[in-house]
């Protein structure tokens, strides 16, 4: 970190190219991973202020190219929900205000704080 105003961006570092060719390892952790997933069904909550948190009501998240096999049922947020929501994102803010820093050095806090998350594209493992 130099003067106010100005920062060094970090060096990009860019995650491995798998091939997915026929007979290739992660080709065939895909299909297994695959194979389990379409087995699976789950439940996937709100989360406010860091909380899970319960709705009433759900709705079902189904894969694109087959409507009828639904994978997770996901909780609807009502009024109240967003409501809560709000609050926690105000209450949020006076911390995330203050923390030390530019603006590039808090987005960059915040990806690094869902590093846990990288990867995901490219692999079938829950990372979070």
């Amino acid at each position: 970190m130099g003067a106010p105003g100005s920062f060094r961006p970090p060096t990009a570092v860019n995650e491995p190219i798998r091939s997915y060719e026929p007979g290739s390892p992660e080709r065939a952790e895909l299909q297994r991973r695959l194979a389990e997933m379409s087995g699976e069904r789950l439940h996937i909550p709100l989360v406010i202020g860091g909380e899970r948190v319960e709705a009433e009501t759900t709705y079902e998240a189904v894969m694109p190219h087959d409507r009828d096999h639904v994978l997770a049922d996901v909780a609807k947020g009502d009024a109240s929900h967003v409501e809560r929501a709000i609050a926690a994102a105000r209450a949020a803010h006076a911390g995330w205000a203050s923390t030390p820093g530019t603006n590039a050095s808090r987005s960059s806090s915040a990806r690094r704080s869902c590093s846990p998350a990288r990867g995901a594209r490219h692999s079938t493992r829950q990372r979070c």
